[in-house]
């Protein structure tokens, strides 16, 4: 090989295409010489090579060469030059089923699919035999594609060619079904296989974990480890890339087990799925364990690693990584950058946000539309509307992320008259609302209680054909519920086809806010017929309803049963609730004790609400203490003081003073 590069590129060097000289060199030049160089600008990628090397081969005698002519369409291919490769192709002197083979490769490779399937047409019509490995590329492509007709139709002829039985033929065919979301047609091929190897088992189970039937992809691998096949590192990356979620805990961890046999827990990608898996499992400290583990790590390590703190809560855990990361050499990219302004996302941050967006050109996140959404929803998230605002604006391309960011960063900030802004600005720049967009602008309605703007929006919800998308319905019926107007949220719940635990919450806290109580809490009782498990969020509305309803026992009930019989826990908003329920009904010593256990963020709150209750049961000895330790918590709390001469005034009047 060396001696052969070094005689093409003397040849070059020394001799013009039109000296008389060059013919003895292109009659003593061999044919391996020549294939070695093809392959070699082929694996190197070496389209200046190539493109020399072609035109050399033109004055030789191996120019009408099939076999040579194959290898240079392959180099074409492999440095994505489709024209070149069409052209080199189309001038063969003949076509072999491996020439067809070769070119329909070149075309996938350029990502031309539709030359691909032109090529495959074209072998039909003039008869060509075809190769399993045709098949396997042209199976490839269907599924790239998205052409069920033509992938049925190849099928058909794989049967006919007798391909049918052969372990990377049927292999190829399921992957492609799967790949049309056909899992049926891929269950019965791979049903059918009389022998799986581990790259058929490993295919089908990534198939259904790319179609979320996660239960099927581990107990696949289960099968596949009780038929004796030694599993590999892809047949593990396939299956723990299925395990994602608290519930499939056991599974990850007998993966793990296997990985830890093979000894590939070091490896990068490996390593990469089971920081991943732990992760997405709220198992922090075995994902960071995992991840320490890892020999070499990658950018996508790093970039996983840092996305489980954000994930996990751990923000300050992400923004270190994030350091360390570039520290060890790595310069961050689109997602490093995303995941840790992620993490700045509170006023906390405010000062690492900026700093990250500093380290962001100008020109990067206004040409970047994932990079700029993402600064916008951090300068959100810390309060800073102007700033997210002005990242917006500096957008040159917006997508429909980019429009429900700012317009949520609006609501977050009570600027919600600005959401109607952005919405209507989006329709002017030709943009098309979709569920997500409607929600945020929803939101906005039930914020400022505006129902004429919320049954605008119905109208062109309706006309958009979104009234029965379960997000978009939900957001009515709490806008509807917010602005005071019950039936018409309790008409959209029943036009509803299927509705889900926050859609049943959503219902629930539109009685509540309503004043329909003992609709709300029948509608509670309701959820375990209907297979919907209570959360937080509707506890908390049941305990609004009993609270305006003077309901306490019930009220308590709920409380307790929160914690003792659903296992969930008890947050600041639900004690808040119990507080307004209790001080509402005259239990004030009760509330009192209560208030204890809140936080001391909360406190002044829940004094307050304490303080409003004393006036309405005309407790004036209690009132002044409650103001009084309203008044040390928060100073410029001028409403207590307020409240408190109410309370005075009211008592004045009662004892005719």
């Amino acid at each position: 090989m060396p001696s052969a590069l070094r005689t093409f590129a003397r040849f070059f060097s020394e001799t013009s295409p039109h000296q008389a000289t060059h013919k003895p060199f292109l009659d003593n030049i061999s044919f391996s010489d020549l294939v070695s160089l093809i392959k070699k600008c082929s694996s190197e990628k070496d389209l200046h090579g190539g493109k020399l090397l072609h035109r050399f081969i033109q004055r030789t005698k191996f120019s009408q060469n099939v076999l040579i002519g194959n290898l240079i369409v392959q180099m074409y291919g492999s440095c994505a030059c489709l024209q070149e490769a069409k052209e080199a192709f189309y001038n063969l002197p003949r076509f072999s089923t491996h020439s067809w083979n070769i070119f329909i490769r070149a075309c996938v490779k350029c990502g031309s699919f539709a030359d691909a399937m032109d090529a495959f047409s074209q072998m039909l019509m003039k008869e060509t035999d075809f190769l399993s490995s045709t098949m396997v590329c042209v199976f490839d492509v269907c599924s790239s594609v998205g052409d069920i007709v033509h992938s049925r139709l190849a099928h058909a002829i794989s049967i006919e060619m007798k391909f049918e039985g052969e372990v990377m033929v049927d292999t190829a065919i399921f992957k492609m079904y799967g790949g049309l979301s056909c899992l049926n047609e891929a269950w019965n091929v791979f049903n059918s296989m009389l022998h799986l190897d581990v790259i058929a088992w490993s295919s089908m189970i990534a198939v259904c974990a790319r179609h979320n039937h996660r239960r099927e992809a581990c107990e696949l691998y289960r099968q596949m480890q009780h038929t004796c096949i030694v599993s590999d590192s892809v047949a593990c990356l396939c299956a723990l890339s299925a395990c994602t979620g608290p519930d499939f805990l056991t599974q990850g961890k007998q993966i793990h087990v296997s990985v830890l046999e093979m000894g590939c827990d070091g490896d990068a990608e490996v390593g990469t799925s089971l920081v991943n898996m732990y992760g997405t499992c709220t198992k922090f400290n075995e994902s960071s364990s995992a991840f320490h583990r890892i020999l070499r790590k990658s950018l996508v390590t790093w970039n996983s690693m840092i996305t489980i703190c954000v994930l996990s809560g751990l923000n300050k855990e992400a923004l270190v990584v994030f350091s360390r990361m570039q520290l060890e050499g790595f310069l961050p990219d689109e997602g490093s950058y995303v995941s840790a302004l992620n993490a700045c996302s509170n006023p906390v941050s405010t000062k690492e946000g900026h700093r990250i967006h500093s380290t962001i050109s100008i020109n990067e996140s206004g040409s970047c539309t994932v990079l700029g959404t993402a600064l916008s929803k951090m300068y959100g998230k810390c309060g800073h509307l102007q700033d997210a605002i002005k990242v917006f604006n500096m957008l040159k391309a917006k997508d429909v992320v980019s429009w429900c960011t700012i317009m949520t960063a609006c609501t977050e900030n009570g600027f919600d008259h600005l959401v109607f802004s952005f919405f209507y600005s989006m329709q002017l720049t030709g943009s098309l609302p979709d569920a997500a967009v409607y929600v945020c602008a929803l939101d906005g309605c039930g914020n400022v209680a505006d129902i004429d703007k919320g049954r605008e929006l119905h109208t062109a919800i309706a006309e958009a054909k979104l009234e029965c998308n379960i997000p978009v319905g939900t957001a009515l019926i709490d806008m509807y519920g917010k602005c005071g107007s019950f039936h018409d949220a309790k008409r959209v719940f029943s036009l509803m086809p299927g509705c889900n635990m926050v859609t049943w919450s959503a219902i629930i806290a539109a009685y509540a806010h309503s004043g329909e109580a003992d609709e709300a809490i029948r509608l509670f009782q309701e959820m375990p017929c209907h297979d919907q498990v209570p959360n937080d969020v509707t506890f908390r509305s049941v305990l609004t309803a009993c609270s305006h309803s003077g309901q306490v026992y019930d009220g308590i009930h709920y409380f307790l049963s929160l914690c003792q019989e659903k296992g969930l826990l008890e947050t600041e908003e639900h004690q808040m609730s119990m507080i307004d329920l209790l001080s509402r009904a005259g239990h004030l010593d009760a509330a009192e004790i209560l208030i204890e256990s809140v936080a001391v963020q909360k406190k002044a709150l829940a004094w307050s609400c304490l303080l409003g209750a004393c006036k309405l049961h005309g407790d004036v000895e209690r009132g002044e203490r409650i103001a009084s330790e309203i008044y040390r918590l928060d100073p410029e709390n001028a409403a207590s003081l307020i409240t408190l001469l109410h309370l005075y005034g009211d008592a004045k009047e009662e004892t005719g003073a």
